[in-house]
């Protein structure tokens, strides 16, 4: 293995062991609860956690012969995951609106027909070139771009009742640490965004993947951890963490 890699890969096994704890936690935390936000994210966790799983083994000790099981398995736990996000986004922060419910609908329906595409070609993937040579490039761009509004969604929506929560704050209408898990949402979320955006630009405008390309392989490292860190401490933050964040926003109020 290239020295290059050696930090990428370390990064990428913390990123997944991580997104896959949360997962089962939120999962056994739905269990009990019978609550819908914990059982989603959790389930897309495993879903995102599952396919950089995928995706590293494949890109790092997965030889040809692999490569359409790869295929198929990657974009399946990866749609999966952004599935989840878009109905999530519709059930808990609009779950009355129509437009919202359709938007959800529609980026689920998008995602299936790429699916349904890359496997419908055989799957096969391009190890340069990260693409799905047998199936049109088209749809690689589309799946990518669907998944990117899924997290983006997911972003705009938590940032937005952060602030509304903050505000609420000031008039002890609002709990602080609850204002800090939406907001670690939206810098999760948005991280997962981010991270799509820079695939499809580096494919569309380099003509490379990201994963072949050292700038965009840190960038992804480093866009992980932030992300997977973040949504950790959304959901289970450390005592220390809980009693800063109110400590904080004691101070902030006067």
């Amino acid at each position: 293995m290239s020295p290059h890699y050696v930090v990428p890969v370390f990064s990428f096994v913390f990123t997944i062991s991580v997104a896959l704890a949360i997962g089962v936690r939120l999962l056994l935390v739905a269990r009990r609860t019978r609550r819908f936000p914990e059982a989603a994210i959790g389930a897309a966790s495993l879903f995102i956690g599952g396919g950089g799983l995928i995706d590293t083994a494949g890109a790092f000790w997965l030889d040809e012969s692999w490569l359409t099981l790869w295929a198929c398995s990657e974009l399946t736990m990866y749609s999966g995951g952004a599935s989840v996000f878009f109905l999530s986004v519709w059930k808990i922060f609009r779950p009355d609106s129509r437009w919202a419910q359709g938007f959800a609908f529609a980026g689920v329906g998008v995602l299936l027909t790429t699916l349904g595409i890359v496997y419908f070609h055989g799957g096969h993937v391009d190890a340069k070139g990260g693409l799905y040579p047998g199936a049109p490039s088209l749809a690689y761009y589309v799946s990518v771009t669907a998944r990117a509004v899924a997290y983006g969604w997911l972003a705009v929506e938590s940032l937005l009742y952060h602030a509304r929560l903050r505000r609420g704050i000031r008039f002890g209408l609002a709990d602080p640490v609850i204002a800090n898990q939406f907001l670690l949402w939206g810098i999760c979320s948005t991280g997962l965004s981010l991270s799509l955006v820079a695939t499809f630009a580096c494919r569309a405008l380099l003509g490379v993947s990201i994963g072949a390309w050292i700038p965009g392989l840190y960038f992804l490292s480093l866009v992980g951890v932030v992300s997977n860190v973040a949504n950790w401490c959304a959901f289970f933050p450390p005592d220390r963490y809980r009693r800063w964040i109110r400590d904080e926003a004691t101070e902030a109020g006067g």
